[in-house]
């Protein structure tokens, strides 16, 4: 237990909640309370260090434990686990520190502190980590050469300074290396976007868990059927996403032979598991099997084709009781009981199917117990967009293959799943290119397309220039793609001249490709947005709010996020009725600004309708980016009667002029980065200053121009998007007749 910020080393001191343990391995403790801390008084300079953590607690693996890592008071770290923690990561100290303190929750009982090391390392052994676990990410996933082929290109322009910022942009820990808990954080995002919870009450849900003193594991049994492992996988996910985090899951699978499906979530969570029957005992025995193998005192069986509400676990475990029901919407209820007496009852058990199963589950339930919140906290499993699905459909007489990935909720995952949606509901057999990514978790299962090896069928391949050559562009593709700057590559040229059709979201960008050097037939369908989702409303703030948003690393290079921060102040320096919130990605840097309680930094990928409501809080959005290939999000902010403040420049002419927003005047510069070449605009601060000042003053002028920018955006919505690719494709014979 050492912190080492050089070559001395600082002991780690037991709160008074903590006792030594005389007997078993060194450094093992007894946690007296919920909430532990060791502290020690570590002067360290302000650099880079390398933390490694190490801690065993065998007790209560369905208690998720909690360990924070404070520095001076202001939380450094914090990480999660219910069996083992084993964590190696590189963290930045901004400015020297003091004291450390390591608080530990819901430990109780004894536990083994293996490993605390705090060492100060150079900047050259932090780059060179950064660049191998990098690396490593890069292959997992699948986009390995052509971030290598960049950063190869500095060095070998010898900008060392500037490679060794971008890798340490962003640098990856032991955490970011688990694919499986990315694919699940990517997954539980996009649920949340078909919910109607807002981040606000999300939050609110959390503290009411983070409240409970003394919290107890709750346990779900799935009995899942043969017929029907995607809806048991759609369960298990709904247990994934609960707010109450002290949980465990047992799925009965009624064979030996177990689903691959489902299999893999095992990865996702040690929590889970899969019980067998273990023979010939099918469903009953191994609903035995996994009653025996639960250490909850209380089970929920969760009837079939159901899945949790984000709350359940939560509701159920403040109820307090030993049995505790909840209606099922449209009739029936489903219950909390203790465990020794579901096993007590395990003769009474004679199933082959998860509906006996939970009808037996229900016929136990006590009349004694205590009902749970009336509203129901269970939900159909087909709902949202997996309904939309099932509607009947145009029958499929035109195919194509898909040639985009969809590994992410937003950008060009997100368009590429548009485009899958909509031409599947305009008739169309999607197939997907054998070479395209897709994370099947983030589709209803009615919208997976099956994976095909393309030969000679047409195709529409939807990626930026650099990627397309990964699918093989020719005389039977249709190259959906766009750019920020006004000049492309020489070998992008190439890769798409070998297309039939080149199709790009905005009339400047058609102009840039030609003068590039792209010689095939170059047409334009703009991008779109959902009106449903996102439409004007008044705002109900009586201060006047600005917005930007952007990421801070890769588009971070033309987005001027921290730009706008600066402009905001140099507008406003005292005024207090004023405010900025600015929205980045969850996987951004850390973005530091002085203390201003006016400027709010939401890190997160919104729900689209807390987005929405995000974009409606607005009185007006402020875009200094460098370029845009079209400008989605400033579409989605148009849409809801929010007025711009930017260039009127690249992609966004499509949409924008100065009869709908405050244009500023712009100059042009050269691109000249890894990434980008050519020209793209440097917007006039002053402009930007003097624009934002106007909206202070007039905000009655503001609603005016929110007013037109929402009129315009309606002629931009997905229906219309769809519409013009249809006919793209039909002009150019790429909607080959199914047979």
């Amino acid at each position: 237990m050492l912190v080492r910020p050089a070559v001395a080393a600082f002991d780690l001191v037991p709160g008074p909640d903590l006792s030594p343990v005389a007997e078993g391995p060194p450094n093992t403790w007894h946690a007296h309370g919920h909430v532990v801390r060791f502290t020690t008084d570590a002067p360290l300079p302000a650099g880079w260090y390398r933390l490694r953590l190490a801690l065993t607690n065998a007790g209560r693996p369905a208690i998720r434990k909690r360990a924070e890592l404070f520095a001076d008071g202001e939380k450094l770290e914090a990480f999660e686990w219910n069996h083992d923690l084993r964590e190696d990561l590189i963290v930045r100290l901004p400015r020297p520190v003091h004291r450390l303190e390591l608080t530990l929750r819901h430990v109780g009982g004894p536990f083994t502190l293996t490993r605390f090391e705090l060492r100060r390392t150079s900047k050259a052994r932090t780059v060179a980590r950064a660049v191998r676990l990098k690396l490593k990410l890069l292959q997992s996933y699948n986009c390995f050469w052509p971030v290598v082929s960049r950063g190869g290109k500095l060095l070998a322009q010898g900008r060392l300074r500037e490679f060794g910022r971008k890798v340490l942009r962003g640098l990856p820990d032991s955490r970011t290396m688990r694919i499986e808990v990315k694919r699940a954080a990517e997954v539980s995002a996009m649920w949340w976007r078909r919910r109607a919870l807002s981040a606000d009450e999300i939050a609110k849900l959390k503290h009411e868990a983070d409240a409970i003193a003394t919290p107890t594991p709750v346990a779900v049994l799935i009995p899942a059927d043969l017929t029907r492992a995607d809806h048991a996988r759609q369960a298990i996910l709904s247990v994934l996403r609960q707010v109450y985090p002290h949980w465990e899951l047992a799925v009965a699978w009624p064979t030996d032979a177990v689903s691959q499906k489902l299999l893999s979530l095992t990865a996702w969570d040690s929590r889970i598991r899969i019980v067998r029957p273990g023979g010939d005992g099918g469903l009953s025995q191994a609903v035995s099997r996994a009653l025996e193998s639960l250490e909850s005192d209380r089970v929920l069986v969760l009837p079939p084709d159901w899945e949790l509400a984000e709350a359940a676990l939560l509701r159920f475990a403040q109820a307090d009781a030993d049995c505790v029901t909840c209606p099922v919407p449209g009739g029936g209820t489903a219950a909390l009981l203790p465990r020794a007496f579901l096993q007590n009852a395990m003769e009474k058990l004679n199933a082959t199917t998860a509906v006996g199963v939970t009808r037996w589950a229900a016929s136990l339930i006590p009349e004694t117990s205590t009902a749970c919140l009336n509203e129901p906290q269970l939900f159909p499993l087909d709902t949202g967009e997996a309904v939309a699905a099932k509607r009947p459909a145009r029958p499929a007489t035109r195919s194509l293959v898909l040639a985009g990935s969809i590994r992410g909720i937003s950008g060009w995952d997100y368009v590429v799943f548009a485009m899958l949606k909509g031409l599947r509901s305009a008739g169309v057999d999607v197939q997907q290119h054998h070479a395209a990514g897709v994370f099947p978790d983030l589709l209803p299962p009615d919208l997976r397309p099956k994976k095909v090896k393309r030969t000679t069928q047409p195709q529409l391949a939807i990626a930026p220039p650099f990627l397309l050559k990964s699918f093989a562009p020719d005389d039977r593709t249709a190259a959906y793609t766009m750019w920020e700057s006004d000049r492309l590559d020489a070998a992008e040229v190439a890769v798409l001249n070998r297309s039939r059709v080149v199709i790009v979201p905005s009339r400047w960008g058609a102009e840039c490709f030609r003068v590039s050097g792209v010689t095939v037939p170059i047409e334009v369908v703009p991008l779109g947005y959902d009106p449903l989702v996102f439409h004007p409303s008044r705002p109900s703030d009586s201060l006047c709010i600005f917005g930007t948003a952007g990421a801070l690393s890769a588009g971070g290079l033309r987005k001027n996020v921290r730009r706008v921060v600066d402009l905001f102040r140099a507008a406003f320096p005292t005024e207090a009725d004023v405010r900025l919130r600015v929205k980045i990605t969850p996987n951004c840097p850390p973005f530091e600004i002085d203390d201003d309680p006016r400027i709010e930094i939401v890190r997160a990928a919104l729900p689209y309708s807390d987005l929405a409501r995000w974009n409606r809080s607005l009185t007006a959005y402020v875009n200094a980016s460098f370029a845009e290939g079209f400008g989605f999000h400033l579409l989605e902010a148009m849409a809801c009667g929010v007025p711009l403040i930017t260039a009127n420049y690249s992609g966004l002419t499509e949409f924008f002029d100065e009869s709908v927003g405050y244009a500023v005047p712009h100059k042009l510069v050269e691109a000249n980065n890894d990434i980008y070449r050519g020209r793209w605009a440097d917007p006039d601060d002053a402009a930007i200053v003097e624009q934002m000042r106007r909206v202070y003053r007039d905000r009655a002028e503001a609603a005016t121009f929110g007013e037109a920018a929402a009129s315009r955006a309606r002629t931009f919505t997905w229906r219309d998007t769809g519409r013009k690719l249809l006919k793209v494709l039909d002009q150019y014979d790429l909607l080959e007749p199914t047979r």
